[in-house]
């Protein structure tokens, strides 16, 4: 998006919100990319918006925005583990979430859920939830398991202290 800015329009930003008339507040619903890329690396204070009807809940809203997030460009992992998280919080159901997104069933547990199985000591801000979830679902022993989840540790602590150039 950089290398397009000084080309682009003042409507190649614009943001979807919705208006929260208790609080008179707008919440963000769709452009995320396009958000992030305005505060990140201009020095925009304002975008051009569209106002949509508020959603009835919290919850709404964040389905709403988890859908939008399957758009070209607005597909961050961690925007939509945030939101699968904040959703789960409010109670909202995996079904719901499977009819109203782009997720299927199995990819939310394959990729944003971490199997029951593995302990939460092995469970960090770097741990892959896929390949720790590959490596529990291998017909091993515990033991294996466990030297494999260090493993993915001890690559973090390597991958964070001398990250490759490219």
């Amino acid at each position: 998006m950089k290398k397009y800015y000084k080309d682009s329009d003042e409507y190649d930003f614009l943001l979807a919100v919705e208006k929260d008339h208790k609080d008179d507040f707008y919440y963000l619903v769709g452009g995320v990319d396009r958000y992030y890329f305005l505060v990140n690396h201009t020095n925009r204070k304002e975008a051009p918006c569209i106002v949509e009807e508020g959603s009835a809940t919290t919850g709404v809203r964040n389905l709403k925005l988890l859908r939008r997030l399957f758009n070209k460009g607005d597909t961050g992992k961690e925007n939509k583990l945030t939101l699968l998280n904040l959703l789960n919080k409010g109670n909202t159901k995996l079904l719901e979430i499977v009819r109203k997104t782009g997720f299927t069933t199995s990819k939310i547990r394959n990729e944003y859920e971490f199997h029951e199985d593995i302990d939460s000591e092995w469970i960090t801000d770097y741990t892959a939830i896929k390949t720790a979830n590959w490596i529990i679902g291998l017909k091993l022993n515990k033991k294996l398991k466990n030297f494999y989840l260090n493993e993915l540790d001890y690559l973090k602590i390597t991958y964070s202290a001398s990250p490759m150039k490219v």
